[in-house]
């Protein structure tokens, strides 16, 4: 479930300020339970809001340790910031290798990648400025 403010009037349903609850469906977004609205459309009225991301893991005395146990429809981050869900895991055909398939939260974008890669360090000789120290980490999104 998302939460998306208008920016302006639209469709004589919704006025300016507004925000809607909206769920994602294959079609577009269902906004306020009722209508199907495609998400370019949707965006070109407002925006989604995100009010905190929230990395998830716990404290081993002063150690921050990820939770590392990625599963379907998990939030991550991605350590250069974008978000993106875990919409599968699969097996590669060609070396029986565990796959994540993720989507990009800002524009929808399928993505696939290795789970070795997906899990790896980030390499901070080359990203001096790397805020995380795994290429993905779970978080928590707030709308």
């Amino acid at each position: 479930m998302s939460v998306f403010k208008f920016k302006e009037n639209f469709a004589g349903n919704w006025v300016a300020g507004q925000t809607v609850s909206c769920k994602e469906s294959v079609d577009g977004y269902i906004v306020d339970g009722v209508a199907l609205i495609d998400k370019d459309e949707l965006l070109q009225h407002g925006e989604f809001l995100i009010t905190s991301v929230s990395l998830l893991g716990h404290l081993e005395g002063d150690t921050f340790v990820y939770d590392r146990d990625f599963q379907v429809n998990d939030i991550v981050k991605h350590f250069k910031g974008g978000l993106y869900k875990i919409i599968n895991i699969g097996t590669s055909a060609e070396n029986l290798d565990t796959m994540f398939v993720y989507q990009s939260l800002a524009d929808n974008r399928i993505w696939i990648r290795s789970c070795t890669n997906f899990s790896d360090f980030v390499d901070t000789k080359v990203y001096l400025d790397a805020e995380q120290p795994y290429r993905f980490v779970k978080v928590s999104i707030t709308y």
